[in-house]
């Protein structure tokens, strides 16, 4: 009779644990968030998202340093926020996440340049909005966000130049969103951001070819949304935004394929949300978002853990 090797006997006790978000760690100890908005982005190129308060007094921003947040840096002098919305996203395609404001009247954005914030440009000088919601995402895979209108008709898009947004492109000719929440994000993993729509029967997606969005596709045939929030973010690190579900009893996952989301996933089994706001990106700059709860008392993160592998 062979004997089993230690390797052998090893390789037999070889176990997989999914994938998660780890247990809960303070990032801050003290309130912060703004009375116009609370966000979080990188806006130093580091890779790792940047917590960001936007008030009626300037801009905060608290640079994340992949463990906790660091002190307060005041990047604006003055309120800037938009009538219409306030947004960041990399307009310049430098790595730093820029300040956008929609305006009845046009669009402006203040350009992240390490320290601050910098002075306003105009980036288009007549009304651009959606009467349905308006967004900024890379959907041409340039690496520079463009302005993006959600409309009962149909989407427009303008594309991100160096100094303004270009003329106005129909992307789809007909209405596109969802009844539970209308989203862009990445989910094919081509750089390019998708059209995704969440409604009471699936999740559909529109794929953007960088110059419009495809024919519609059923990636989830039932319901899936949170009655905390839906959010779609890469939590696995794969370059594809997967589909987050936030409920009161948990954080359910439903990863991105090529050709839909995969089999639900519980990522944390106990309530996880925050009553500020709860937030998916990645603050510790390991390229997977992490669940960010901001709460009246301060922040806490839990970091989006890969699939292990334990003996």
């Amino acid at each position: 009779m062979h004997k089993l090797s230690t390797t052998a006997l090893a390789l037999l006790s070889l176990s997989i644990l999914g994938a998660g978000f780890t247990g809960t760690q303070t990032w801050s100890n003290t309130p912060y968030g703004g009375d116009r908005g609370t966000f979080f982005v990188d806006v130093t190129s580091d890779g790792r998202a940047d917590a960001i308060a936007v008030n009626s007094s300037g801009i905060v921003v608290r640079r994340s340093l992949g463990a906790g947040f660091s002190g307060s840096e005041v990047w604006t002098y003055g309120g800037y926020y938009g009538d219409r919305g306030t947004f960041f996203a990399d307009v310049t395609g430098d790595g730093r996440a820029d300040v956008i404001v929609v305006n009845s009247n046009g669009i402006a954005v203040r350009r992240a340049d390490w320290t601050a914030f910098a002075n306003s440009e105009t980036w288009s000088d007549t009304a651009y909005y959606g009467d349905r919601s308006t967004f900024f995402a890379d959907v041409t895979g340039d690496g520079r966000a463009d302005a993006i209108a959600v409309n009962e008709n149909g989407i427009a898009v303008r594309r991100a130049g160096q100094r303004g947004f270009g003329r106005t492109e129909t992307w789809s000719d007909i209405g596109y969103y969802g009844d539970r929440g209308t989203f862009f994000a990445d989910v094919d993993g081509d750089g390019r951001t998708d059209a995704i729509a969440v409604n009471s029967s699936g999740v559909t997606v529109r794929r953007s070819n960088g110059n419009r969005f495809g024919p519609n596709e059923t990636w989830i045939d039932s319901g899936y949304y949170g009655d905390r929030g839906t959010f779609f973010a890469d939590v696995t690190g794969d370059g594809r935004a997967d589909a987050i579900a936030v409920n009161e009893n948990g954080i359910a996952v439903r990863r991105a394929t090529n050709r839909g989301f995969a089999a639900t996933e519980t990522w944390s089994d106990t309530a996880y949300y925050g009553d500020r706001g709860t937030f998916f990106a990645d603050v510790t700059g390991d390229g997977r978002a992490d669940a960010i709860a901001v709460n009246t008392n301060g922040i806490a993160i839990r970091t989006a853990a890969p699939d292990r592998q334990t003996w």
